[in-house]
């Protein structure tokens, strides 16, 4: 930022040293020459602004020095302010300080006001709150505007001083009342309980706002433009804040093109036109407002309002994520992650999602949790525990659920059953289906927490009724054997069969079973086989015995032993015992297959190598009947013999 001499001040330099003569640039030479000190100030102002003379910031430099040395307190103040930017001269803050001070100690308002702020900044001094409001106060007094929003933001802030609004009030309408637009908008922003302070004077901020935002300024006119739009001012104006935000927009305010296209967008005060709300948000996304690039990039995305393009998306999540923005940063991770609209790349994917965890975005802690859970080693574990707690503890349910069971499992961290127990708790009680089974399955062991049936029903039910199928069948078996609850068949089937209807196995059973019997509802053996038939071709050898037995019998079914011994090759082969005890049987008998004592042998021994002593007594007597048993060739050399 550039020095310069307001050109009213240019004005009354001149007018200050009287020269009318045609020659003033010869005579104003020749009396600064001669030790002038008006005429050596007016000479450097016109070579620092380039005025009757060539720009020559050195010169400027020059003679601001001549008038600092002679003893101007204004020739000093300017000769401080190069120094401190670096204009012309190198950027020295010990040679601005030392013309600040001898400057201020002589009154000079703007010197007093420069050292508020070099305290208050800590610039080449070390911050110090009571000395910059002392310069501040001092300048400000003098009636130095600048001063006096400077130290109306100090009251509104308790910088130095007990945070006082109605002092902040004070400065900033004394400032205000001289001009100066910084302090419209400060008074305006404390009258609206925005910003600084909260007096929450809409009368007043309205005023102070308007008067800022008519003579053009950006802020105030996305400021008013929002008290009307949302209904903070009486009587509510929603055309005329429209008129505001769109000034301000057009203007080339950015947060104000993001503001004006999110109205477009969400339709909720104007009619929805996302054609509209997308040439804004280009418009506030081309000025790198990170916020607008990343809607740009989820309407591409998502093909809203545009022509859904995966390429697009990435390129504005790339300028979003680029610019520190940490839901755009996740979102590229998840794109590299997929590969959608870039190749794929888990590299840089773990990167944008590592990036974006790091600056604290939940739902990237939590993934980046899962995604190291995955990797499984040691180390992975570690980090993964540490993304996963920083995620759980800023409410990221998956979060609470996955930490609960890292400590659980003793995966990354030592192994506490009751600290899982507290995290399934949290993310169960903020609705977590699997979190509520698995803290109702602690509850129903005493793991972690005290043994309690009825607290283990509680959050079972809850997971029940969240549509985990799991706990809809734990449901249905504490109904069905009146734990914790009273025994109500009617009320297990109910549960069996929501269960079974979203494809759990083990329900498909139950539900197949209580047919048969008729527990809970009426006997049905048509719909028994429909749901044994389900679960089997699923693979469950239950209800696959069950099956097998009702086409061997003609249980509900018409009679089949080729259907019966499909379903009990399809178990025995599978692993079940009883079915391949059931095989060997029909091969030895020949019932409903060729009799065959090496078949019937082979499934004695399977059925025996699972533990079946019954089948082991079989295999062995079928192998002894063998031995025994003459061959057709030594039948007819006995009979030769006799």
């Amino acid at each position: 930022m550039e020095i310069s001499i307001d050109i009213n001040e240019l004005a009354n330099l001149t007018q200050v040293i009287g020269i009318k003569d045609s020659n003033f640039a010869k005579i104003l030479q020749q009396r600064a020459s001669d030790g002038e000190i008006d005429a050596q100030i007016c000479l450097a102002a016109m070579y620092l602004e380039g005025r009757l003379f060539p720009k020559d910031q050195f010169k400027a430099i020059t003679w601001f020095r001549r008038a600092a040395e002679n003893g101007s307190p204004k020739a000093q103040y300017y000769l401080a302010r190069l120094y401190q930017l670096g204009q012309g001269v190198a950027r020295d803050m010990d040679e601005a300080l030392k013309w600040y001070f001898r400057s201020a100690e002589k009154g000079l308002a703007q010197a007093r006001s420069s050292l508020g702020r070099i305290y208050l900044n800590g610039d080449g001094l070390p911050q110090d709150y009571a000395e910059a409001l002392k310069w501040q106060s001092l300048a400000a007094e003098q009636g130095f505007a600048d001063a006096q929003n400077e130290l109306g933001i100090m009251y509104a802030k308790g910088l130095g001083v007990t945070k006082d609004l109605v002092e902040a009030t004070k400065w900033f309408q004394k400032a205000a009342k001289q001009g100066l637009d910084e302090a419209e908008l400060n008074l305006a922003e404390t009258q609206a309980g925005e910003g600084a302070g909260a007096l929450e004077n809409m009368e007043e901020a309205v005023k102070w706002y308007t008067r800022a935002a008519e003579k053009g300024d950006l802020r105030a006119q996305f400021k008013l433009g929002h008290l009307y739009i949302v209904g903070l001012v009486t009587p509510l104006d929603l055309e005329r804040g429209l008129i505001w935000m769109e000034k301000a927009a057009e203007n080339g305010l950015p947060d104000a093109q993001y503001y004006f296209a999110e109205l477009w967008d969400k339709g909720e005060v104007i009619d929805r036109d996302l054609e509209v709300a997308i040439k804004w948000y280009r418009l506030a996304a081309d000025q790198n407002w990170p916020k607008a690039q990343l809607r740009l990039a989820q309407m591409f995305e998502r093909g809203e309002g545009v022509a859904q393009n995966h390429v697009s998306a990435v390129n504005w999540y790339w300028k979003a994520a680029d610019l520190g923005l940490s839901q755009a940063q996740y979102a590229l991770g998840e794109k590299y992650f997929s590969g959608h609209g870039v190749a794929q790349n888990i590299a840089k994917a773990m990167k944008w999602i590592k990036r974006a965890a790091e600056n604290g975005e939940s739902i990237a802690q939590r993934r980046l949790g899962e995604l190291l859970t995955a990797v499984g080693s040691p180390e992975s574990f570690k980090e993964a525990y540490k993304w996963s707690s920083l995620a759980a503890e800023a409410g990221q349910i998956e979060a609470q659920y996955y930490l609960g069971i890292m400590l659980v499992n003793g995966q990354g961290v030592e192994k506490n059953l009751a600290e899982g127990a507290k995290w399934f708790r949290r993310a169960a009680e903020n609705g977590h289906p699997n979190a509520q089974f698995n803290l109702a399955a602690m509850f129903s062991e005493g793991q972690g927490v005290e043994r309690d049936q009825t607290e283990a029903f509680k959050w079972t039910k809850l997971a029940a009724e969240g549509g985990l199928p799991r706990a809809m069948v734990t449901l249905g078996h504490f109904y069905d054997l009146g734990q914790a609850v009273q025994a109500d068949p009617a009320l297990a089937f109910e549960w069996y069969l929501r269960a079974a209807e979203k494809g759990e196995e083990d329900a498909q059973h139950n539900v197949a079973v209580c047919y048969i019997r008729g527990d809970g509802v009426e006997q049905n053996q048509e719909e028994a086989v429909k749901w044994f038939r389900i679960c089997g071709e699923a693979g469950n050898q239950e209800a696959q015995i069950f099956l097998a037995h009702m086409y061997y019998e003609g249980d509900g079914v018409t009679e089949d032993k080729a259907e019966s011994i499909r379903w009990f090759r399809l178990a025995a082969e599978g692993g079940n015992i009883e079915a391949r005890l059931a095989l060997g049987k029909m091969y030895e008998t020949g019932d409903g297959l060729p009799q065959d004592q090496k078949q019937a042998l082979k499934w004695y021994r399977r059925a025996a190598a699972g533990g079946s002593s019954t089948a082991q007594t079989f295999a062995e007597r079928l192998a002894n009947d063998s031995k025994n048993q003459k061959s057709p060739r030594q039948v007819k050399k006995a009979k030769r013999k006799r």
